[in-house]
């Protein structure tokens, strides 16, 4: 059933993809695709403080004392993100 040696590893396909193994963001250049603006870094994945309350489901109080206790320092992020219609 074939030439391969019992006990070695099977050799990849030269039809598998060669970006199998990459993380996401060196896919996209890998692929030749560019980041999209407002789709990565701080800015991105900043969550204003009243949609951060609504999603831990605590009062104003408690997210205080739960960023002294945790030693995060909550601010905006030097650009804003723009309100998209609908949001």
């Amino acid at each position: 059933m074939g030439n391969r040696v019992k006990g070695r590893v099977k050799r990849k396909s030269i039809k598998a993809a060669s970006h199998s193994g990459m993380g996401s963001k060196r896919k996209l250049s890998r692929m030749g695709k560019k980041q999209k603006r407002d789709h990565a870094g701080v800015d991105a994945t900043f969550i204003g403080r009243a949609a951060c309350l609504k999603r831990l489901q605590i009062s104003l109080k408690d997210f205080r004392r739960l960023c002294i206790l945790k030693g995060v320092y909550p601010r905006e992020p030097r650009r804003a993100p723009s309100k998209k219609k609908g949001q």
